[in-house]
C-alpha cells in the first residue's frame, strides 16, 4: 500500500503566525501554492490557505496589519510519513480539509495534499496494470488485487474516526485518528507528554 512518504510534497513554505496576511498571500503567489503551514517554535500549529484569506480576511474586510494566526486553521491535523494513503484520505474525508502537515521525530518534512493522495492511487493502478503487460501477473490477479485496493479504502473510509484531543503538558490541541478502535498514538505530536485527554471545549 502506497505510504505517505511515497507521495508527500517535501518542499513546505512556513512562516510564523506574526506574519502579515498579505505577506502570506505575496509568498502564495510567486510559488504557486495554495497554502502555507504556521510554526511555533519549529511545530505546526496551523495552516493558511487561499479560502482562509478570501473567506476571512478579504470578506470580513480585516486591517492590513492583520496577522496569519488571526485566519489560520488551528489546531490542525499532522501525520506521519510512515502512514497509509487510504487513512489519510479518509482523514481527509472526514475532516472536510485537503492539506495534511507530515512531521518526522519533531520536523516539519513535507506536506499532503488531496491531489497527492488522487496521484498516489493513480500510480498505484498503473503498477498493475504494468505487471499486467509483463506478465508478472495475470488478468484476474489484476482485477482481484485492484478489487483489494478498492475494497481496503471503502473499508478504511468506515473505520477511521478522528478525535479532538487536548494536552495537559503543554495545553496544546490536536487530533488524533482512530483505526478499529485503536488510537493512532498515546502521546502529543508537540511536547511527546502522555498525559492527553478528549478536548471538551
Amino acid at each position: 500500500m502506497v505510504k505517505i512518504r511515497e507521495i508527500m510534497c517535501k518542499t513546505v513554505h512556513t512562516l510564523p503566525k506574526t506574519s502579515l496576511v498579505s505577506d502570506a498571500a505575496k509568498i502564495m503567489r510567486e510559488n504557486n501554492i495554495s497554502s502555507i503551514v504556521v510554526l511555533e517554535q519549529g511545530n505546526a500549529i496551523g495552516i493558511v490557505t487561499e479560502r482562509d484569506i478570501t473567506q476571512k480576511y478579504v470578506a470580513l474586510a480585516m486591517k492590513p496589519s492583520a496577522a496569519i494566526g488571526e485566519i489560520m486553521s488551528s489546531p490542525i491535523y499532522i501525520t506521519t510519513p510512515d502512514k497509509d494513503a487510504v487513512g489519510i484520505a479518509s482523514v481527509m474525508k472526514q475532516m472536510n480539509i485537503k492539506k495534511i502537515p507530515v512531521m518526522d521525530k519533531g520536523k516539519l518534512i513535507g506536506i499532503v495534499t488531496d491531489t497527492d493522495l488522487i496521484d498516489g492511487f493513480v500510480k498505484a493502478l498503473s503498477s498493475l496494470s504494468r505487471d499486467v503487460e509483463k506478465s508478472k501477473i495475470n488478468k484476474a490477479q489484476y482485477y482481484q488485487k485492484t478489487q483489494d485496493l478498492l475494497d481496503n479504502i471503502n473499508a478504511s473510509f468506515k473505520r477511521t474516526r478522528v478525535w479532538h484531543m487536548f494536552c495537559k503538558t503543554c495545553s496544546r490541541k490536536f487530533y488524533l485518528q482512530e483505526n478499529d478502535g485503536k488510537m493512532q498514538s498515546d502521546n502529543c505530536p508537540y511536547c511527546g507528554s502522555m498525559d492527553i485527554d478528549y478536548n471538551k471545549g
